[in-house]
């Protein structure tokens, strides 16, 4: 299985699959931006398309081949980086969407969108994060993954809200589900 956490920065994604990874037994795969960024430090800001191509090529080469997986990144959020940045070049991105459309659209993938429901620096655990920018984040996340749900019948596809804790028992529902 598969399990690709999907939405915009602060969010709760790695607090989410820190929860879960090792209660339901998947390997948690998280923080492929700083990864990459700490491999390619000459490379732009995380708002420049540049940036986004070559990390959506990083993130997308470990995740190739591997199963049993939760994950704080997915196509979905590089798509919505993507966009949200008006980079000229969406040939890249649809190339890349449908030379891995078997891998990330198979029945094996559980696809959960956590939408920026509570204020980023509520809680005091947040990072900071320009909510403006977040918020455009957000809205092409949501409007991708609405997309992914009306073609991809294979996939399953969850949008959960509600308090951390509440998320951690939604997920761990929608993950036992999907082991039937």
């Amino acid at each position: 299985m598969k399990v690709f956490v999907c939405g915009a920065n602060c969010t709760g994604k790695t607090t989410l699959i820190n929860d879960l990874s090792v209660d339901m037994g998947l390997e948690k795969l998280d923080s492929f931006t700083r990864n990459f960024r700490e491999k390619n430090p000459k490379v732009g800001s995380h708002m420049d398309s540049e940036f986004q191509d070559k990390a959506l090529v990083y993130f997308l080469s470990d995740y190739v081949g591997r199963d049993n997986f939760i994950s704080s990144r997915s196509i979905v959020d590089s798509y919505a980086y993507l966009q949200a940045n008006k980079t000229k070049d969406r040939k890249f991105l649809f190339e890349v969407l449908d030379y891995f459309k078997k891998y990330f659209l198979s029945e094996d993938c559980v696809y959960v969108y956590l939408p920026v429901s509570f204020e980023i620096n509520s809680n005091g655990k947040n990072r900071d994060a320009d909510i403006d920018y977040q918020m455009k984040i957000d809205e092409e996340v949501m409007r991708f993954f609405e997309n992914l749900m009306e073609v991809d019948s294979d996939s399953s596809f969850h949008v959960l809200t509600g308090t951390p804790e509440e998320r951690v028992q939604k997920l761990t529902k929608i993950i036992k589900d999907n082991e039937k």
